[in-house]
């Protein structure tokens, strides 16, 4: 027989989906989950039970649902999917509620013991921190070296007119994964996060569930990559 699904907040409440064939999440009080963020729409999405898993249906919300940092309209979600609405950041996990108590105590564990104090606070995991801002305003090249001295864990999402530009998930101060449209894997897809321009960036403190697929040293990957857009440029003038 399957275990439960348990939707997990980042201040580590959860809520057991296991009585519900549809869950709403949305701002408006009739929902299973509300949100009060003015960002949150009143009927924003929904999870529904399918033979696999859940299904998560975004409902024309104004400003999207996303999963593991991609803006979806529906995704299936599994055990260990990050989900984010408006300022808010979801894990589901498959499991009893003791093995759900067990996951939140390693959790906090592991983070208090890993995570050090910083200029801006210590990060705690069950502490939502975000960040965000316009590349007009801000060169995504100094976010980037200042999310790698300030060894945070996260996503540092980038979008313009609510469309996915890339995505870079941090660990600690290391740069494991980073994911854009025109490019194919980890390094290629954080040089061309590098070279935009114009957009929104939002970087959320939260889990980052995948394994590492950058290994190289962040400082070095960052100098690269300001060396392939130094190049470019001397080739375009």
């Amino acid at each position: 027989m399957s275990k439960p699904y348990y939707l997990i907040a980042s201040d580590g409440q959860y809520q057991s989906l296991e009585d519900y064939a549809e869950y709403g999440i949305g701002r408006a009080i009739d929902n299973h989950l509300v949100l009060e963020d003015s960002a949150v729409s009143r009927k924003h999405a929904v999870l529904i039970k399918t033979a696999e898993g859940y299904l998560l249906k975004d409902l024309n919300s104004s400003n999207g649902s996303f999963v593991n940092a991609l803006s979806v309209k529906e995704a299936h979600v599994k055990s260990g999917d990050v989900i984010q609405i408006g300022k808010f950041i979801f894990e589901l996990r498959e499991g009893n509620e003791e093995e759900i108590q067990q996951y939140l105590k390693k959790r906090v564990e592991k983070v208090r013991e890993e995570v050090p104090t910083t200029i801006l606070g210590k990060f705690h995991f069950l502490k939502e921190e975000k960040i965000a801002g316009e590349l007009e305003e801000f060169s995504i090249v100094p976010i980037v070296q200042t999310l790698i001295t300030e060894k945070k864990s996260g996503i540092l999402r980038i979008s313009f007119q609510n469309k996915f530009l890339a995505a870079l998930y941090f660990m600690n101060g290391q740069i494991i994964d980073a994911e854009c449209p025109s490019a194919p894997d980890g390094p290629l897809a954080f040089y061309e996060a590098l070279k935009i321009k114009r957009g929104r960036f939002a970087f959320d403190a939260s889990i980052v569930p995948r394994p590492p697929v950058i290994e190289d040293d962040s400082t070095q990957l960052l100098l690269e990559g300001c060396r392939r857009m130094d190049e470019k440029a001397g080739q375009e003038e």
